[in-house]
């Protein structure tokens, strides 16, 4: 019993740590552009793709903070070269991923009730865009963390292909 209430606790704990950074991550993207563009968006494409460039700014400097520190401790190794080829490209997918689906929700809330931003109908659509972006970030980390690498293809290929799929809607 105590054995699985240790792990039960330390899943736990993992769950909060990395839903504590998806939402400080995601919110940091979002509310970065919100003032400065919002008098300026026109379409669902526009706010998309504003975001995708929040999106791949916000993960350059992720990256080059997660190597740095990673060069710092054990110098250039096959190991940095290795994480670095893998962030550079799976780590900027989820952050496109999660900042468009954001984006995608809340300018399709904000066109569709501009004069009633704090509205029930507007909340929740935008709210709803939060907990699926959310989610996304939190289950990429955690399957990364507990070593399921394999949902990295999974994100590259959905994701790409959701992405692409907002700019055809329109």
């Amino acid at each position: 019993v105590v054995f699985w209430d240790l792990i039960f606790d330390s899943f736990k704990l993992i769950i909060f740590y990395y839903l504590l950074v998806a939402f400080i991550e995601e919110s940091s993207k979002h509310f970065n552009f919100l003032h400065s563009s919002v008098l300026y968006i026109d379409s669902i494409k526009s706010w998309v793709l504003y975001a995708i460039f929040v999106a791949l700014g916000f993960s350059w400097v992720e990256n080059m903070l997660y190597l740095y520190n990673y060069y710092i401790q054990y110098s250039i190794t096959w190991e940095l070269l290795k994480i670095y080829f893998f962030r550079s490209i799976f780590s900027v997918i989820v952050h496109v991923l999660c900042s468009s689906i954001l984006a995608y929700y809340f300018s399709k809330a904000l066109l569709l009730y501009r004069e009633r931003v704090l509205s029930f109908p507007y909340i929740r659509i935008f709210m709803f865009g939060l907990v699926i972006s959310l989610f996304l970030h939190l289950f990429f980390d955690v399957a990364l963390t507990l070593g399921f690498s394999f949902i990295m293809f999974v994100y590259f290929i959905w994701g790409y292909l959701y992405v692409s799929s907002i700019f055809y809607r329109e």
